[in-house]
């Protein structure tokens, strides 16, 4: 048994030694014992010596691993640790010129005596490994961390696990904001791009092409990625992507072609026909226009010079000039064109030189000037007719220059005024027909008309025979190129129509004196009635028909007040409602009743002008609003009016202690006389009255404010038929 211990002992693959817990070296193997095996000075203590104090001397020479084997071996004995382990390299020695690396374990073993089992092996191998590992590994994180291009790492389920500083920067979120969100915070899945190339990677497990990603700004990237699946040290699926931004190149591309599709259109748009000829008058290019309005075909302009679109009789000249555009630089001409579609036409060449690495070439336009003489003919139709509607006009006209002297006048100014076109012409147009003080704002009438403005105003103007006419005159700047050339005066005579309005305005005076007499007449009339009443109230024994008496004589004020106030005002078609109203709740006839001092009311209005179509109605209702509130006892001693406006929504609301909203509620199907006049008056405004009994009572009459035009009624048949 013995034996097959040492054998194992032997056997093992590195230099072992049984250390007791005083530090005795118990048994050590061939190994260790040999020498040449041991890869550390720390495993030549023979058989027999103290590692302890082995280890000592080597801590005292400075090797600090020996202090740790110390401390490994006391955790041991000490029962803290079962097991110690250390790696550390090996002196250098001529029989190891390369670095070796040893690793020492201690193991505690069992037995009646505490002892350690101390083993050295060589690990040299393993760590060149692990060194060329981290060399790889820091040779990747160079260029992860340093590439132009962006590096993510992520799974197949969309998971990011790190993006390297170009992918933060193109895509602008931070690394750790791209490993939260993952991909659907940078790709869209949906996107046609996308897809397609999800699809291609799911088939081959690589992927190269484009792909779109989302800025953290929300634009587009179009990105050239390299995309492709791995499985890591755990055997889990990984996607390395790698990918640069490309969209500016796009963007490029698209300027490019966005530049040559513009100038196409530039060309295209240019007016009249654009070209380029060599020396040898070929067509290098041209505008469609040439195909389009001379109505040649692309195998006849690249197959023939220029000299094909012009007659025989021109060739010469058209020879000539293009020989001065390449000599001088420039040329014009005008020629006569052969057009397929319309015949012999008229054009206005120009062109101009220049040079490239290809030779000499001249560029230019020429522009249809066929009807321009067509044009220039009508223009002179145009004159002949102008003058004539000038000469012909039934309105007085003049033409005036700048420094005001007439240029020209037509027979309806010698007619208007006397002057004859050889008395007229070269005088003063408004020393001519003004006098007196006028004369300076005739000049100012000059300034602005050559200022560029046009002017009109009823002025007094004077004949030769010194009459004196009322005018409307109308002055206007004649403007050629921007600059105003001379302006023409229009005068219509006003004298006959000043007359008839001066008649018509005496006759509407006097009917509007006749109109506020019939307001008087009627407010008197009321009045008489009013009194009538008054004295039947002071003789009438009932105090029911006493009632009712004073309701109808409280009718017949309010409508009197309006016609007074109509009587007093300046319009006959509309009153002041908030000064009636005042007026008509401090005159109410229903406080006699009562005695002074009972009824404190409190007004709150802003100004309003009725139109009297609505201002009638609406001022009885409040009058018999009124009547029915003084048909009961008071509740109380205070009634609070407010008048105000909502745009064009007008509001009349009643509250205090003295105001019982009960008294304007129906009894089931019946309504009071009173009632029925309020809505029948709030019904030809279009108004209406609610109640709010919340906090305190509150009637509220509202109603939309128009310009009422005819008959103020507006009585259903059925509301008729009730007063009947």
């Amino acid at each position: 048994m013995n034996k097959i211990k040492d054998a194992v002992f032997d056997a093992l693959p590195g230099a072992a030694a049984i250390v007791y817990e005083d530090g005795e070296i118990a048994e050590t193997n061939k190994k260790w014992e040999n020498g040449k095996d041991v890869f550390h000075q720390l495993g030549l203590a023979q058989p027999g010596s103290n590692y302890f104090e082995h280890c000592q001397r080597a801590v005292e020479a400075g090797d600090d691993y020996a202090l740790k084997i110390i401390f490994g071996l006391r955790g041991i004995f000490d029962g803290e640790k079962e097991s110690f382990e250390l790696t550390m390299p090996c002196p250098e020695e001529e029989s190891r010129p390369k670095k070796s690396w040893c690793k020492l374990s201690i193991t505690l073993l069992e037995g009646d005596k505490p002892s350690v089992l101390i083993f050295f092996e060589d690990v040299s191998k393993n760590m060149s490994v692990v060194r060329a590992l981290r060399e790889s590994e820091e040779r990747y994180t160079q260029q992860f961390k340093n590439s132009m291009s962006g590096i993510l790492i992520s799974s197949p389920d969309g998971e990011i696990f790190d993006a390297n500083p170009a992918a933060c920067k193109i895509l602008g979120y931070s690394r750790s904001e791209l490993k939260e969100g993952g991909r659907p915070l940078i790709m869209d899945p949906a996107h046609p791009t996308n897809k397609k190339a999800q699809k291609i990677r799911e088939k081959k497990s690589v992927y190269e092409g484009e792909k779109i990603y989302i800025h953290k700004s929300g634009k587009e990237l179009t990105v050239e990625a390299s995309s492709v699946l791995y499985k890591n040290e755990d055997g889990k699926l990984r996607s390395l992507n790698t990918f640069k931004d490309v969209s500016g190149q796009r963007e490029t591309l698209k300027q490019l072609e966005h530049e040559k599709i513009f100038t196409e259109a530039v060309i295209n748009s240019i007016p009249g026909t654009f070209y380029v000829l060599d020396s040898e008058m070929n067509m290098v290019r041209y505008n469609d226009a040439i195909m389009e309005d001379l109505g040649y075909t692309k195998n006849e302009i690249e197959e023939n010079n220029a000299l094909l679109f012009f007659p025989e009789d021109e060739h010469e000249k058209i020879v000539r000039s293009i020989k001065e555009a390449f000599e001088v630089g420039s040329t014009h001409i005008v020629s006569k064109v052969i057009s397929m579609n319309n015949g012999i036409r008229v054009y206005h060449f120009l062109a101009n030189r220049f040079k490239t690495d290809e030779g000499e070439f001249i560029v230019g336009t020429g522009t249809d000037v066929t009807d321009l003489v067509e044009i220039e003919k009508e223009k002179d139709k145009n004159y002949d007719m102008l003058s004539q509607l000038f000469e012909s006009s039934p309105l007085a006209m003049a033409m005036f220059s700048p420094d005001d002297k007439i240029l020209k006048i037509n027979n309806s100014f010698t007619e208007l005024y006397g002057y004859t076109k050889l008395d007229a012409v070269g005088q003063n147009v408004h020393k001519l027909l003004i006098e007196g003080d006028e004369l300076d704002d005739a000049e100012e009438i000059s300034e602005n008309v050559f200022s560029g403005q046009t002017y009109t105003e009823e002025v007094v103007r004077f004949t030769n025979t010194g009459k004196k006419l009322s005018i409307l005159m109308s002055a206007i700047p004649i403007v050629h190129e921007g600059k105003v050339e001379a302006a023409y005066v229009i005068y219509v005579d006003l004298t006959d129509q000043k007359k008839l309005e001066n008649d018509l305005q005496k006759s509407l005076g006097e009917k509007e004196i006749l109109l506020q007499e019939v307001h008087h007449r009627v407010k008197n009339n009321l009045a008489v009635m009013a009194g009538l009443i008054d004295l039947q109230i002071m003789e009438e024994p009932d105090p029911k028909v006493e009632v009712k008496l004073n309701e109808i004589r409280s009718r017949i004020f309010s409508i009197a007040k309006i016609h007074e106030n109509l009587y007093n005002s300046e319009s006959m078609v509309s009153i002041q409602f908030d000064e009636y109203l005042k007026t008509i709740m401090e005159a109410l006839p229903q406080k006699g009743l009562l005695g002074s001092g009972e009824l404190e009311v409190t007004m709150d209005t802003i100004p309003l002008i009725l139109n009297l179509n609505q201002a009638v109605p609406f001022g009885l209702a409040v009058n018999e609003l009124m009547n029915i509130l003084f048909s009961k006892d008071l509740k109380g001693e205070n009634l609070s009016l407010k008048l105000k406006r909502d745009e064009e929504r007008i509001t009349l609301i009643f509250e205090g202690d003295a105001l019982d909203v009960s008294l304007f509620e129906r009894n089931g199907n019946t309504e009071s006389f009173p009632s029925l006049l309020i809505s029948i008056f709030l019904s030809q405004i279009k108004g209406s009255m609610k109640f709010d009994q919340n906090e305190k009572d509150r009637l509220i009459l509202e109603f939309e404010q128009m310009d009422v035009k005819g008959s103020s009624s507006s009585l259903t048949s059925e509301q008729s038929s009730l007063l009947n």
